[in-house]
């Protein structure tokens, strides 16, 4: 249920209910059922070794993107904009990936007074201060990358999103760890509305 949950129906954390009361005693999340998977790629070999080529997670899709000469604000602008969770950063010069900005930036931001100021300096500033882009790297796979090489990528690097590029190494698309899940789960007709109901 909490694969359907999180990978069809793009919830992104499921609490565990204790019955009855009705307590919440755990909550699973994408990450948490991606790490399971990692740990299973074994049994999942029908799946796990296609390539994102042979899945349809290679096409090219949308990306929302801001450059290492663009301001920080611009990149929270177009996460709040359009509700995605991340932005990558690309290199103004070369088109090639340089870097993420995500929520998670979005909240350090917020938090932090001596951050701040840099809202309106260029990206490659931020990505200099915080830990020499360490915690704002970005994580990237090919077309004919295996889905269990992008699962291994995103356990080992917890981050939840993976740049798909091409030979040039242009952004494609993004994967997320939704569309990871997905690939993985089919909903029966009426499943939920039956369980639920």
């Amino acid at each position: 249920d909490a694969m359907l949950l999180c990978g069809q129906h793009g919830i992104r954390r499921v609490p565990v209910v204790k019955s009855p009361g009705g307590d919440i005693v755990n909550i699973i999340t994408q990450s948490a059922l991606v790490q399971t998977l990692a740990a299973n790629l074994d049994r999942f070999k029908s799946v796990s070794k296609l390539t994102l080529s042979y899945l349809g997670l290679a096409a090219p899709t949308r990306v929302y993107s801001v450059t290492t000469e663009d301001m920080l604000r611009r990149a929270f602008r177009l996460i709040k904009d359009y509700d995605i969770s991340a932005v990558p950063v690309i290199d103004a010069s070369t088109g090639e990936i340089r870097g993420n900005i995500s929520a998670r930036d979005v909240r350090l931001v917020a938090a932090s007074s001596k951050v701040f100021k840099l809202l309106n300096m260029p990206i490659k500033v931020y990505l200099e201060v915080m830990a020499d882009g360490a915690a704002n790297s970005a994580i990237t796979c090919t077309p004919e990358d295996t889905l269990d090489e992008v699962i291994k990528r995103l356990v080992k690097s917890r981050i939840h999103r993976i740049y798909v590029v091409d030979r040039q190494g242009h952004i494609i698309r993004v994967v997320s760890l939704r569309n990871v899940l997905r690939k993985f789960v089919k909903e029966p007709p009426g499943y939920f509305g039956h369980t639920f109901s």
